[in-house]
């Protein structure tokens, strides 16, 4: 991981490379070879040292101050060090605008693009800062945006201060792993826009709290894009991934759009301690279809539900989750307020919920559900006025 940075090496206070006609002999090139007279940030030598095509490789125990988006392009990889941290500098918004493209601390190069374009993109072995970003939350900024993308892979980070650590929108065939996000307001990891075959393993989150409760999501699927525009995502796996609160929910699989939709999603492993806070533990909302959640662990709930299957309102049209596997969730010292009735709350058709570990808590009821014909089993601790209730499907 990522060490803790040092201290911020101004650079101005190194000495000047003219970088007119560098060398780039080899397979990996040091921004510091192109810096420039006149540089009054790291972005652009990084930037010319990433136009090469090479393996940009940066510098341990060292802080880089950039003032514009780091621009990756296909087949390159990005990589850091011990110490090496990545900090947006005052002045982004003045720079940049605010505009989706520059929300961005580092970007793949065709971003913008209406297909697919960019590929076999590698970024590691970087902490990254948004402290200085000016926003009250930061929510709007992500560290890291890959879109339009497939065969890219992301690791070894230490986001913090951030809205998202990684966000990856309408990508195909990709992996996150092994990183670690704090003062999260968004998404630790968010993947949307129809994201496909994409994994996010053996990560942490830290969500920030707030005067009214959590802000952010640990790992998140979405399947609309940022203006609603339905698309269709599949294959998609939350994997050993652990979430502190307050959050709003610490695994989450979602549409937000009338016609979008996920098929095939998998929680394994997953932890999730709201840390006596309302944040909910796993939500599955809308078109989801298909899916298993396995080994689910969360702690430490006080109003949010551990396990939501809920419905997705559209105008004339109510969605909602089917043909999702639950099998052996261990949930603890779990509490729900009277208006989220139980712990465990599952709507939709044709999922199963088995091997269920539910002791400690205050609850009313220990399942909700819509669907007469669900059966769950395990060792399970009634609420005050039963084990189960059955309502009437929303409409």
């Amino acid at each position: 991981m990522a060490g803790i940075a040092v201290g911020v090496v101004a650079a101005f206070g190194m000495a000047k490379v003219l970088a007119t006609s560098p060398s780039v002999a080899g397979s990996s090139v040091s921004p510091e070879l192109f810096k420039e007279e006149g540089d009054s940030d790291d972005a652009p030598s990084i930037n010319r040292a990433l136009v090469t095509g090479k393996t940009v490789r940066l510098s341990n125990n060292k802080t880089y101050e950039i003032c514009s988006p780091l621009i990756v392009h296909s087949h390159q990889e990005l990589a850091g060090g011990n110490g090496t941290w990545i900090m947006a500098c005052g002045k982004w918004n003045e720079i940049n605008g605010r505009g989706e493209r520059e929300a961005a601390l580092i970007r793949n190069d065709h971003w913008a693009a209406s297909e697919i374009v960019d590929a076999g993109i590698t970024i590691h072995g970087l902490g990254i800062d948004g402290v200085n970003l000016q926003t009250p939350s930061n929510g709007h900024f992500h560290a890291i945006a890959i879109r339009m993308a497939r065969d890219v892979r992301v690791y070894d980070l230490n986001c913090k201060n951030i809205g998202d650590c990684t966000a990856f929108q309408a990508d195909d065939n990709y992996e996150i792993h092994d990183s670690v996000a704090t003062g999260i307001s968004n998404a630790g990891f968010d993947n949307w826009e129809g994201p496909r075959n994409g994994t996010v393993r053996h990560t942490s989150t830290v969500c920030v709290g707030g005067k009214n409760g959590g802000r952010g999501r640990g790992v998140m699927f979405t399947g609309a894009s940022t203006d609603y525009r339905a698309t269709v995502g599949f294959n998609l796996t939350s994997e050993s991934n652990e979430v502190a609160g307050p959050c709003i929910s610490g695994i989450e699989f979602n549409n937000l759009a009338l016609g979008s939709s996920l098929t095939n999603i998998r929680s394994l492993n997953d932890h999730v301690d709201a840390k006596a806070s309302e944040s909910f533990g796993i939500i599955i909302s809308g078109d989801v279809n298909g899916g298993r959640i396995v080994n689910l662990v969360v702690a430490n709930t006080t109003t949010g539900q551990a396990i939501a299957l809920r419905p997705e309102r559209y105008s004339g049209h109510i969605a909602m989750p089917s043909r999702i596997e639950i099998a052996s969730p261990v949930l603890t010292n779990v509490s729900t307020s009277a208006a989220n009735v139980a712990p465990i709350s599952i709507f939709g058709k044709d999922n199963r919920v088995s091997n269920v570990h539910l002791r400690g808590g205050h609850y009313t009821y220990a399942v909700r559900t819509t669907d007469p014909n669900l059966t769950v089993t395990g060792e399970i601790d009634a609420g005050l006025r039963g084990m189960v209730v059955v309502e009437r499907p929303p409409k």
